[in-house]
């Protein structure tokens, strides 16, 4: 199973492709083949930092994902945020249990990158899905939530919305920074980070 990596360096405002190294020492990732018990001790993922707090959230009528905030060391010795270099996030869910012509439907949610208030975890990315499942069943975008910075695609729906939307992609991305190269973690690493998958389940 190939899993993605990332070096947690700070180079035009970006994060790099590459190794981050939890002792902050860059080096070249081990041989991508080997087992996870051949990495050193001190190898991080970004995936394991983002997902190290990962979990459901359901406020009111609002439901989404919680991710973990962290900080990372920039050239002048001093950290910067996460969100501060890429500040908006893009969540994929997939109805694993539907499919339309072989393809199944897809949710997509965009929305800030902005830490919490205790400065751990990143603010929510949710949605009200009524608003969905109280529209008519067809590939749109929806805008109108409570946070007005988030929107909602759909694609490859049929006749009904589906009810449980597993997690199958992470996006960081920087829409107004045009030397950010997207940063994007796929499901087979969600999966091996987490040992099981996020699901948003709605009435």
């Amino acid at each position: 199973m190939k899993s993605l990596a990332i070096k947690i360096s700070i180079m035009s405002g970006a994060l790099v492709a590459g190794t981050f190294w939890a002792t902050q020492n860059f080096q070249t990732h081990p041989d991508s083949n080997r087992s996870k018990a051949r990495k050193p001790a001190s190898f991080v993922s970004l995936s394991e930092h983002l997902l190290r707090t990962a979990k459901v959230v359901s406020v009111g009528p609002s439901l989404g994902l919680q991710l973990t905030h962290f900080e990372v060391p920039a050239a002048t010795g001093k950290s910067i945020g996460l969100c501060q270099i890429y500040p908006r996030i893009e969540l994929t869910f997939v109805a694993d249990d539907m499919a339309v012509n072989g393809t199944p439907p897809a949710l997509s949610i965009e929305g800030p990158c902005h830490p919490s208030a205790d400065g751990q975890t990143l603010e929510p990315i949710s949605i009200e899905f009524d608003q969905i499942l109280h529209a008519a069943v067809k590939n749109q975008k929806f805008q109108n939530f409570l946070n007005q910075e988030i929107s909602a695609t759909v694609q490859n729906v049929s006749d009904t919305w589906p009810k449980i939307w597993a997690l199958h992609q992470i996006r960081l991305f920087d829409s107004d920074g045009p030397t950010s190269k997207p940063v994007t973690i796929e499901f087979e690493e969600i999966r091996e980070t987490l040992n099981e998958n996020i699901y948003l389940k709605t009435r």
